[in-house]
């Protein structure tokens, strides 16, 4: 039997995660529900195995869905959580992962979960590939449906509500806020129905049943979210102050977002809307705002231009063995065609895909197969360097 990471491992594998999954299953149900105030509803059960989709909103989405579910499930992953020393050891052992590289298309990890498919097993995927930043599901890739269409398995589609105000991406992984969270099914697509839809239906289709918006819902329901320092890690997500222009000038504290260079101010409150200074009262208006800004200055700015930078970074190679290999520190650059950290450059042009993980790590994959990372403590806003990128680059990607 192969194993999620890739490695050969006995036959006996997959039926020492399930018996480990119904143990976790039993000990999660007392703790997740409680910690994310999160209620769920328990999915029906099928004779075949699937494919399970959901929309992504919280650093352990897999496990909050994988409540709703008795049988076990790998999941897909991103490789970076294969560099977190023990937890990643921790995780491996007690959970199915099947990680991917992220930033690119990776054809190992869409033959592992068809592999996995094949021997009967379930599996869940995020289609989105990303958490949402701004509370809105992101574009899902044709990909996705396309791979669902030749596993010739059943789909179940899940849908987090109320995770974003939970556990929103641009604050700590540890802050969460306790509110209201809910995960249920959508629907389910059988063999023979699937069968009969183009890809692109099937795409539309997967696409309404993961969609949420945050702010929409919140409207409705209008639940407090309560937190001591709300506003903390905002500026990982908002880069332009919409008063005065100024890019990377956002700062945070406690419930506070302000800006150093006009002195523009506003309070995060318990229900997610900001009150203030700010023209804006959701993090999505401000999102599409700043992203439109965005790409109108990089389109009037010439070749030659810094389009934006970052004071001091560090730029590493991933190795074999999912090791970190510095290859330079300093400040980043990014122009139209070019970054560069100190006295490393990397042609934008041979760059195959770009997005962030975690907050603020920018990572990126290249046509030479080496896969790069670029992060700092210090480093405010690493998503602003993506949006540049998959703008100039939209068929990467973007």
């Amino acid at each position: 039997m192969f194993s999620s990471t890739g490695n050969k491992l006995p036959i006996q594998s997959h039926e020492t995660y399930s018996r480990r999954w119904t143990v976790w299953r039993r000990i999660l149900r007392r703790i997740l529900p409680l910690l994310f105030c999160y209620a769920y509803e328990n999915a029906p059960s099928l004779k075949d195995n699937y494919i399970v989709i959901c929309n992504h909103v919280c650093n352990l989405d897999p496990w909050l869905c994988g409540l709703s579910f008795k049988d076990s499930m790998y999941y897909l992953a991103g490789e970076q959580i294969l560099r977190l020393g023990w937890i990643s050891r921790f995780i491996v052992k007690n959970f199915g992962i099947i990680s991917k590289i992220k930033g690119k298309s990776d054809a190992t990890a869409v033959i592992s979960m068809i592999k996995h498919i094949k021997a009967g097993h379930n599996v869940c995927f995020f289609p989105e590939g990303n958490r949402t930043f701004n509370g809105l599901t992101g574009k899902i890739d044709a990909a996705a449906a396309k791979l669902i269409k030749i596993s010739s398995v059943p789909l179940i589609t899940f849908r987090f509500e109320g995770g974003y105000f939970t556990s929103p991406r641009w604050s700590s992984a540890f802050s969460l806020r306790r509110g209201w969270m809910h995960g249920h099914v959508i629907r389910i697509y059988q063999k023979d129905e699937i069968a009969g839809m183009t890809q692109e239906k099937l795409l539309e289709c997967i696409q309404a049943d993961l969609a949420e918006d945050a702010y929409a819902r919140q409207a409705l329901k209008h639940i407090k979210y309560k937190a001591r320092k709300r506003a903390i890690g905002l500026e990982s997500a908002l880069f332009l102050c919409p008063c005065c222009g100024r890019y990377d000038s956002l700062e945070t504290k406690g419930s506070c977002v302000y800006c150093t260079h006009c002195g523009a101010e506003s309070v995060y409150t318990v229900y997610g809307t900001l009150a203030g200074s700010f023209k804006f009262q959701t993090i999505t208006d401000w999102d599409m705002w700043q992203t439109k800004k965005l790409y109108a200055d990089i389109d009037a700015a010439g070749k030659g231009t810094v389009l934006l930078n970052a004071p001091y970074v560090e730029l590493s190679v991933i190795t074999s063995g999912h090791k970190e290999k510095k290859l330079a520190s300093g400040e980043l650059l990014f122009y139209k065609d070019r970054l560069t950290v100190a006295d490393y450059q990397v042609k934008l042009e041979t760059i195959i895909g770009m997005q962030i993980s975690l907050r603020k790590v920018l990572l990126f994959s290249c046509k030479d197969g080496l896969n790069y990372q670029i992060m700092s403590k210090s480093l405010k806003n690493g998503r602003k360097f993506a949006l540049a990128y998959n703008h100039l680059f939209p068929q990467n990607g973007g």
